[in-house]
C-alpha cells in the first residue's frame, strides 16, 4: 500500500520469521499535523498491559509487536474449528523524518490500536504568498 506520507509497510516482516505468525490489518493516513496508524487487534483485552502490545520507533521503523493468546477451554467444551489466528504478531512501517518521535502516542479502544505520529512544526504545510509580476 503506497501512501503520500512516506510511511509505508516494510517489505519483510520485522523480527525473526518465527515471531510473525500473523499480522494485524492496518490503515495509515495523514493529516496536516500528524500521521495516524490504526491496527486491528480483535480478541485482545480492552485494557492492554504494556507487555501485551509494544509500540516502538527505532532507526526510522515504527513497530507494533504483541501476542494474541488462545483462550483456554473450560468444562466439557472442546474446539471444533479455530478460524482466528493466534500467537505473536509484528507489523513494521518506515517513518519519514518529519515525525516528532518524542510526542508519539498510542491508545487502544474497541479492538483498534491507534498510533499518532505528530509532525515537527517545521514539517507542517504552510501557505506562502507568491507575488506575480
Amino acid at each position: 500500500m503506497a501512501t503520500g506520507t512516506g510511511l509505508a509497510p516494510l517489505d519483510e516482516p520485522v523480527g525473526p520469521r518465527s515471531l510473525t505468525g500473523w499480522a494485524p490489518s492496518c490503515d495509515v493516513f495523514e493529516t496536516k499535523n500528524e500521521i495516524i496508524v490504526k491496527a486491528e487487534l480483535p480478541g485482545l483485552k480492552p485494557c492492554l498491559k504494556k507487555e501485551e502490545v509494544k509500540v516502538s520507533l527505532e532507526n526510522g521503523v515504527l513497530t507494533i509487536h504483541g501476542e494474541r493468546k488462545l483462550e483456554q477451554t473450560t468444562g466439557n467444551r472442546d474446539h471444533y474449528r479455530l478460524g482466528r489466528q493466534y500467537g505473536e504478531f509484528s507489523r513494521g512501517f518506515t517513518v519519514p523524518g518529519t515525525v516528532d518521535a518524542a510526542r508519539i502516542g498510542a491508545e487502544f479502544t474497541d479492538g483498534v490500536l491507534r498510533v499518532t505520529l505528530p509532525k515537527y512544526e517545521e514539517a507542517k504545510p504552510k501557505a506562502v504568498e507568491v507575488s506575480v509580476k
